[in-house]
C-alpha cells in the first residue's frame, strides 16, 4: 500500500503542507490487521509470542490515532483558510 500525499501550499505562505489523498484505504488495512491480531490471540500458543502482539496492537493503534490526528488538523485548517 502507499500512501498519497498531496501539496497544499495555499494556506498562510506556508511552503510545505501537505494532506492525506484518501484514509479508506488505510483505515481498511488498519482494521485486516486488527482482526488478524485478534484471531492470533485466540490461538492458545499466542502467548509465547504476547509481548509482540501486543506491541503490534498498540503500534496499530498509534497509526489510526495519528491519522485521525492529521485528519483533524487538516479540518481545522480548512476552517482557518474559510474565516480568512
Amino acid at each position: 500500500m502507499r500512501v498519497v500525499f498531496l501539496a497544499y501550499s495555499e494556506f498562510l505562505c506556508v511552503k510545505q503542507i501537505y494532506k492525506i489523498r484518501s484514509t479508506e484505504e488505510i483505515f481498511a488495512i488498519l482494521e485486516e490487521h486488527r482482526v488478524t491480531l485478534s484471531s492470533m490471540k485466540a490461538n492458545r500458543a499466542h502467548l509465547n509470542f504476547a509481548k509482540d502482539i501486543n506491541m503490534w496492537e498498540k503500534d496499530l493503534s498509534r497509526v489510526s490515532d495519528t491519522i485521525e490526528i492529521i485528519i483533524q488538523v487538516h479540518y481545522d485548517l480548512n476552517v482557518i483558510k474559510s474565516e480568512i
